[in-house]
């Protein structure tokens, strides 16, 4: 079945061919939202099952790690100022907001 648009033969649609694509177009979508259903469900799953077999709980990882990495910077400031006794200290200036 074709259909015209517009006046004489300047345009012409078959719209059987038209309904097909878009019903095929539709099915890949629904396929689509399917499989990233059951992929994200399956990640889920494994994201639920590596934290339950942690010996820590992640809040306790994080926070050690973040001691962890005080403790660092505080050595390394530390390092430095004791590395460098000879080197004048700068004062802390002030900031100054920047102009809008």
């Amino acid at each position: 079945m074709k259909t015209r648009v517009g006046s004489g033969s300047q345009f012409t649609v078959d719209s059987r061919s038209i309904i097909i694509g878009g019903t095929l177009f539709g099915l890949g979508v629904g396929a689509c939202i399917a499989g990233i259903a059951v992929s994200g469900s399956a990640m889920l799953s494994a994201v639920h099952n590596w934290i339950g077999n942690l010996d820590q709980a992640p809040a306790e990882l994080a926070r050690g790690t973040w001691t962890q990495a005080k403790a660092a910077a505080t050595a390394a400031q530390q390092a430095w100022t004791d590395a460098s006794p000879d080197m004048p200290r700068v004062p802390d200036t002030p900031r100054v907001p920047a102009a809008r």
